[in-house]
């Protein structure tokens, strides 16, 4: 099974070669990601946003034929301070702040 994706570069070990993508559909698992499999051998910046395809290994998904969507465009990971702010911006006192937080730190939004 392959399907195409798209996610962030959440991780990379340099002397390794291997790094971790946070997938924008697929947010149970990260992706791992090896760089051979790189097109243009630019993903090795965390927040890259990239393009791949997912395919299933005995170890779980992994992204090949990696490629950098948007170089000038890194994905926004927040501090969770300044994710607080934000959220309080916006007025979402109907949602418990710290649900937020759960969440955002689930997802990686937040460090």
């Amino acid at each position: 099974m392959e399907f195409a994706g798209t996610g962030c570069v959440i991780s990379w070990n340099d002397d390794r070669g291997y790094g971790f993508i946070r997938d924008s559909l697929i947010t149970e698992k990260d992706l791992f990601a090896h760089a051979k499999d790189t097109q243009d051998g630019s993903i090795r910046k965390v927040g890259s946003r990239v393009s791949y395809q997912v395919v299933s290994t005995g170890k779980g998904f992994q992204a090949v034929r990696i490629c950098t969507e948007a170089p000038a465009e890194e994905c926004d990971v927040l501090t969770e301070a300044e994710f607080r702010r934000e959220m309080d911006q916006f007025g979402q006192q109907m949602v418990s702040m710290d649900a937020f937080l759960a969440a955002a730190r689930k997802h990686g939004w937040v460090e």
